[in-house]
């Protein structure tokens, strides 16, 4: 699956307006019905009817619109469908970077700096830490720990190459694992 296809899917994500949207319908056709009822029980003069005329039809395009609103949106997909179906795969065909860490401090609180975590294959994860990489560089992230099989410390982590959304981009980390030796930090399985 390509990104091109992920991007266009995430478009069709929803934020479940279909409630308002039924609300409004139901709203806009008993207006509707009264004016039409108001219509028929008044037919005075020539600017009465135009006047009538020119309600209802607004009324009829508004809720034109709102059913138009309410099909459309039986095409949509929530997010947590886009991430399993579309996000998910598209990911797992990503290499896995594996970088060494140098130091590795958890932190209690969530850091305002925090970089961008998504956790597609396990549960989100409540631990922050402050990782120095090799070359001195800090990042305040969201990951899991798990004990390293050698002798040093490193995270593991995906990438995307494009921009999805301001949450989806090039400097999300997809599922990071930070590995410790045992012992180094409090392990969390």
């Amino acid at each position: 699956m390509g990104i091109e296809k992920v991007k266009l899917m995430y478009e069709r994500i929803s934020e479940d307006t279909n409630l308002i949207s039924i609300a409004g319908c139901i709203f806009w056709a008993l207006i509707l019905l009264a004016t039409i009822y108001e219509f028929i029980k008044n037919k005075k003069s020539g600017s009465a009817i135009l006047g009538y005329s020119l309600s209802i039809l607004i009324m009829f395009s508004i809720l034109g619109a709102l059913i138009f609103s309410i099909v459309q949106s039986k095409d949509s997909i929530t997010e947590q469908e886009w991430k399993t179906n579309y996000l998910q795969p598209y990911v797992k065909t990503k290499p896995v970077n594996k970088i060494e860490i140098d130091d590795i401090q958890q932190v209690l609180d969530k850091p305002k700096n925090l970089t961008n975590s998504v956790f597609l294959t396990n549960k989100d994860s409540k631990y922050y830490f402050k990782i120095t990489y090799k070359n001195k560089k800090s990042i305040f992230i969201s990951a899991n720990v798990k004990n390293s099989k050698s002798n040093q410390n490193y995270i593991t982590f995906k990438k995307i190459n494009t921009k999805i959304s301001k949450k989806y981009n090039q400097n999300t980390y997809f599922d990071p694992v930070i590995y410790v030796q045992k012992g180094f930090i409090p392990v969390y399985d």
